[in-house]
């Protein structure tokens, strides 16, 4: 399974995401556990987004090495298009995870 790792910038918080920003794992640390549920769940769901990103992107790069560059095209019809590092500075939009890509 292609699936990367990111940590929050305070490190309460590592996830690891399959392509997409799918959560696999999530790691809280005690300093997590003390912010209110609002802040944490939106921690959450920045660095699943950071380490989705990271993961589309390593998918991408297999595939386009092992196919070619017509991989990155199927791979832009599914939804998975090239990633930009998600804007996780507090004012991004990471409610996908939540109702899922357009």
């Amino acid at each position: 399974m292609i699936a990367e790792w990111a940590t929050s910038d305070d490190h309460s918080v590592t996830v690891r995401a399959a392509p997409g920003g799918i959560p696999v794992e999530v790691k809280l640390e005690p300093a997590a556990l003390q912010q209110r549920p609002d802040v944490l769940a939106r921690q959450i769901l920045e660095t699943a987004a950071l380490a989705g990103a990271r993961a589309t992107g390593s998918l991408r790069g297999r595939l386009t090495t092992e196919i070619g560059p017509e991989a990155n095209r199927t791979l832009d019809r599914v939804g998975l298009s090239a990633p930009a590092e998600p804007d996780v500075d507090g004012g991004g939009d990471v409610g996908w995870l939540l109702r899922g890509r357009p």
